[in-house]
């Protein structure tokens, strides 16, 4: 079981499976929602859902 918020600005648990020996959890890179938003506002640093809704027309 490995936690995306190591990897990335989401909070989700995650299993993964494997047969490849000597496999250890990722190091935690400490990213943050501020990271990745573009104008850098955020309430939280770490998100379970980004939403993008677009128009089409």
């Amino acid at each position: 079981m490995i936690n995306s918020s190591l990897v990335s600005a989401q909070n989700r648990v995650r299993l993964y499976w494997t047969n490849i020996p000597n496999i250890t959890q990722p190091k935690d890179k400490n990213i943050v929602l501020a990271n990745i938003l573009e104008d850098g506002v955020t309430d939280r640093s770490k998100s379970y859902c980004l939403d993008a809704h677009y128009a089409c027309g």
